[in-house]
């Protein structure tokens, strides 16, 4: 898309860009309310193009004050991106939490492992012990 040569055009090209980075991050949270990470990963460069081309208003400081800080529905939408991306972290978070739990849960074995006890006739017996050349 050519760069907005108007104030107005401006406008409007930060609105698209904003409404695709919205609609992008709810197909993120869908994904990730589905645990689709083979979509979720589909969505990035997408969602990447689009960041990049709202970070490419920073050359031009004033333009970018003109559009996003003093235009009320820039900044709107702006803020909805924002709470979105919060959003989609937040419940991408919980996803890593469940995850980390699981493998701690995987991981730690039984209860019992390393603990010593007796056999019937008396001997200790634990981790290795009581193992004899046939077992090893």
């Amino acid at each position: 898309m050519p760069e907005p040569r108007s104030v107005p055009e401006a406008r409007g090209h930060a609105l698209a860009l904003l409404q695709q980075l919205l609609e992008s991050l709810d197909q993120e949270f869908e994904a990730l309310k589905r645990r689709d990470l083979g979509y979720f990963e589909r969505l990035q460069p997408t969602k990447e193009q689009l960041l990049a081309q709202l970070s490419a208003w920073q050359t031009e400081p004033e333009r970018a004050a003109a559009t996003f800080v003093h235009d009320t529905e820039c900044r709107d939408w702006l803020l909805r991106c924002r709470d979105a991306h919060r959003r989609n972290e937040t419940l991408l978070q919980r996803h890593l939490e469940a995850v980390r739990g699981a493998l701690q849960a995987l991981s730690a074995g039984t209860p019992l492992q390393g603990v010593e006890i007796y056999d019937r006739l008396g001997q200790m017996r634990g981790r290795g012990a009581g193992r004899g050349i046939a077992e090893a």
